[in-house]
């Protein structure tokens, strides 16, 4: 999406201004990008085989609805993480041995992912057949940080802990583009 700014010589704004003012107000452009996607599902696993099958990322119980806790030390209550508060209930349990779990593919989701991209740019005319552009570009403008998919093994203190962010943070940056 784009949007040219309603300011300088024959807009809304400053349409009368002064040629000093003209260059410095009118003429800028802001264009933006907005992403909104819905959570990454994942499956919940075991560190161990005991189906005895010699096949790693099995499933385990599911006892109950999972609790979503929703922090990076605890995205979901395990039991065995430290992170997660006291009092939950453990709804994933190991299955007995030589059996596989009842636990479903991608029952659980991460965060949703949000962000926003704003540039605002303004071209100066050099010459009749030469422009120069400036560009500010800001990714992420809100900073929002998005968490990535928790640790899926439900056995083991790491369980439902982020350790990883699905989008960058903050950044910025200025360019000067000569066409000709």
């Amino acid at each position: 999406m784009g949007y040219e700014l309603p300011v300088g010589k024959g807009k809304r704004f400053l349409g009368n201004a002064g040629r000093f003012s003209q260059g410095a107000f009118g003429g800028w452009r802001v264009q933006g990008i907005v992403i909104f996607r819905s959570g990454q599902p994942f499956t919940p696993t075991i560190s161990r085989d005991l189906a005895n099958t010699g096949v790693a990322n099995q499933r385990p119980n599911i006892a109950g609805a999972p609790v979503i806790v929703g922090t990076p030390t605890c995205w979901y209550y395990v039991a065995s993480n430290p992170a997660c508060p006291s009092g939950g209930t453990n709804v994933f349990a190991l299955p007995a041995a030589n059996t596989y779990g009842n636990g479903g593919a991608n029952i659980l989701r991460s965060q949703r992912f949000r962000n926003f991209d704003v540039s605002i740019f303004k071209e100066f005319p050099v010459t009749e057949s030469s422009l120069l552009q400036f560009r500010a570009e800001f990714f992420n403008v809100t900073n929002t940080p998005t968490f990535s998919t928790p640790n899926t093994v439900t056995d083991t203190s790491a369980g439902g802990v982020v350790t990883t962010s699905a989008n960058n943070p903050r950044q910025v940056q200025f360019a000067l583009k000569f066409n000709f």
